[in-house]
């Protein structure tokens, strides 16, 4: 339904068009007048009107003027001149304007009504065509958030490589030298019990409040959130100013809350890690920050210097075959994480944290691969301080046993060789047969002892350099999916996608999609 506003100093024609359009069928909701040119605009700036009939001639301010403030004061409003004359000496300003239309004096019914509805059907389209672009607009920052929650839930699990992140965060617009990670922990007050609803309620309402807020113009960010965090990476601010921009996240934060009254049961604390510079290493900063907000009462967490310390340590012990040692040290370790807090995810955290730190240790030392350990069983539940002792020390163990078999084992020396072959020819055909000859090893021996080894199957252990080698040629827009096949040694590019798929969880062209598209 729309409005009209009759400007004529005429009352009998004014009272004339106002009879005809209230006896009309047309979705008006409102007939408004006004006598002159100042009344007008007057009663447009009040009103709104979606459509204004304008005399030309009024006294006070002809309806030139008036539609050219109308027009100032709402683009949207469509205007239909009354005139006396069919050739009027105003139509070069009309034009300057954006009238509609124009009605000759005394017009009839069924012109007037025409007038009106070709106005009305215009606005009727405009107006869906406004429905659809906010539509797609929410979309849009519909998908937009999702991306951005997926990126930095990425960066705080540390999942991300550093040219893969990089590249993520051009495609959001945004560059990178510098940032740090931000953590607002939602927690009930002492006593208190707060509904999950409520909480996740609350998180959302923090999430919108600081994306409107006026944190963008001292720093740019991107937020994402788990169970009762949010988490933000912070970058692009002014060299010298981290301080600034975390006091201000402390404000505004402290604004938002205060604002919701209905949430009084919940408050936040604030943690922030160190800055880093390089995004594929931003777990760390985001760690120190989780680590810094944890609940009130609680003994200080381990953060992710002490995990990549202990896991050093741990890996030390292992080589030189000092099991008792590597398990006192993992028992520590244990004993820091907030076990009695509640906090599955900060657990899961540090116990994935330290056991990275091991695994990279050992791969660079003794290029031995760690298997993943259960820490997670998809429930989203961390093990308990029992349930993750005995997980690893079965792990170590494992890895004590494969590194006690390789040490002075001059079968290694042989395998290293062999491996050094493998990641440089991995372009080549190289098969079980082949590379058991070239140790003069039989193919059962060579496949028996590789396994001890590596911890793996030879095959997987190929698999894998190639398909990193394939990965790294795929952000590489410039070479094409099946040059890729050919350059990482797989005939068949059918078997090639298989075997990928099978390795990322994705095809060749949906990973290049991915991790590729600027």
């Amino acid at each position: 339904m729309f409005s009209v506003l009759i400007a004529e100093d005429e009352k009998i024609e004014r009272e004339a068009l106002v009879h005809i359009i209230s006896r009309s069928s047309l979705p008006l909701k409102e007939v408004v007048q006004a006598a002159n040119g100042p009344e007008a605009v007057s009663v447009a700036s009040v009103v709104k009107p979606e459509i204004v009939l304008m005399d030309i001639r009024m006294p006070g301010m002809d309806g030139i003027e008036a539609s050219r403030i109308i027009k100032k004061i709402d683009p949207g409003c469509k205007i239909v001149l009354l005139t006396a004359f069919e050739q009027f000496s105003y139509a070069q300003e009309a034009i300057k304007i954006g009238v509609e239309d124009y009605l000759v004096k005394p017009a009839s019914n069924e012109r007037v009504l025409e007038v009106l509805e070709k106005v009305i059907g215009k606005l009727e389209q405009e107006k869906a065509l406004q429905s659809k672009s906010q539509a797609l607009e929410q979309k849009v920052n519909q998908i937009g958030q999702y991306l951005e929650r997926e990126f930095v839930g990425a960066l705080v699990a540390g999942d991300l490589e550093e040219d893969q992140a990089k590249e993520t965060l051009r495609f959001m617009a945004g560059s990178f030298e510098e940032g740090f990670g931000a953590c607002i922990r939602l927690q009930a007050r002492t006593g208190k019990q707060v509904p999950k609803m409520q909480s996740d309620m609350m998180k959302k309402r923090v999430l919108d409040g600081l994306r409107s807020s006026t944190l963008g113009r001292y720093c740019k960010f991107y937020c994402g959130d788990m169970q009762q965090e949010i988490h933000l990476l912070v970058y692009g601010y002014p060299e010298g100013s981290q301080e600034m921009c975390m006091r201000k996240l402390e404000e505004e934060t402290a604004r938002i809350l205060e604002g919701t009254g209905s949430f009084r049961d919940l408050e936040a604390v604030i943690g922030f890690g160190a800055p880093c510079g390089r995004l594929s290493r931003m777990w760390t900063s985001f760690a120190q920050a989780r680590s810094a907000c944890h609940p009130r009462g609680g003994k200080p967490v381990a953060g992710p210097d002490e995990a990549r310390t202990t896991g050093d340590a741990v890996a030390n012990d292992l080589r030189e075959l000092e099991l008792e040692k590597a398990k006192g040290k993992a028992d520590i370790y244990l004993e820091s994480l907030p076990w009695q807090e509640g906090d599955d995810g900060l657990v899961q955290l540090q116990l994935d944290l330290f056991w990275k730190a091991l695994a990279e240790n050992l791969w660079k030392s003794e290029g031995m691969v760690l298997a993943v350990p259960g820490f997670r069983d998809g429930s989203g539940k961390a093990p308990t301080k029992a349930e993750a002792r005995g997980i690893l020390y079965g792990m170590l163990l494992e890895a004590a046993e494969t590194l006690e078999d390789r040490k002075g084992d001059r079968t290694m020396r042989i395998l290293q060789q062999a491996v050094g072959h493998m990641r440089q020819n991995y372009s080549q055909n190289i098969t079980l047969e082949a590379m058991a000859s070239l140790c003069n090893f039989s193919i059962y021996h060579f496949s028996k002892v590789f396994k001890k080894h590596y911890g793996t199957s030879f095959s997987d252990y190929l698999t894998a350099i190639r398909m990193e080698a394939a990965k790294n040629l795929l952000r590489d827009l410039e070479v094409n999916i099946k040059e890729v096949c050919v350059r990482t040694g797989y005939g068949d590019p059918n078997y090639f996608a298989r075997a990928f798929r099978k390795y990322t969880g994705l095809s060749p062209s949906e990973y290049r999609n991915r991790v590729g598209k600027v």
